[in-house]
Parts: structure tokens; sequence; C-alpha cells
């Protein structure tokens, strides 16, 4: 069974971050191999589409039968919203709660 691991746009960014290009492309080379398979939601989507062109690039180059696509659903807004609500994450976006809903579900 191939491993799924959400990424949201910071880990595609990852790579061209000097901090964490390591790690991140290490990662992304298990996805071009088929090694793991990504898991994006449409929020992410539309993230890296306002990115830089070099992310957005970068992410056109990944192989997409390696990439899983999933919709913003009931349940990830409502872990977002409650996330927020009960000052899990501290202060952050809701867009942020979103991407840890939506990897929760």
């Amino acid at each position: 069974m191939i491993q799924r691991f959400y990424f949201d746009t910071s880990v595609l960014s990852g790579v061209f971050d000097s901090e964490f290009a390591e790690h991140s492309t290490i990662l992304m080379e298990r996805v071009k191999l088929g090694q793991i398979k990504a898991v994006i939601s449409e929020l992410a989507e539309e993230e890296i589409m306002k990115a830089r062109k070099e992310i957005r690039d970068f992410y056109k180059s990944l192989p997409m039968e390696h990439i899983e696509f999933v919709e913003i659903t009931p349940d990830a807004l409502l872990l977002a919203n409650t996330y927020i609500a009960e000052k899990v994450v501290g202060k952050t976006s809701k867009n942020d709660c979103l991407h840890i809903g939506m990897a929760t579900v």
C-alpha cells in the first residue's frame, strides 16, 4: 500500500527554501518515483497557482498519476472552524486550519 501525504503549499515551496530544501527535495523525489502519493486539496492547488513561478512550474512537473486531488468537505470545514473557535492552533489563518482539517479528514 502506497503511503498518502497531504501537501500544502509550504511543502512544495520548501524545495526552494534553503532551510527545508534537503528534506523537501527527498520527499518530492519519492512522489516522482511513485513511492508516495501526494494528496493535494483544491485549496492547496489555488494557493500553488498564486505562488512564485518556480513553485508553480515544479508542481506542474510532478506526475499526475502520483497526485490525488481532494475537495474541501463539510467535515474539514467543521474541523477548521472548531480549531479556530477552540484556539487549538493559536493565531493563524482560516486557510491554515482548513489545511489541517483536510489532512485530518
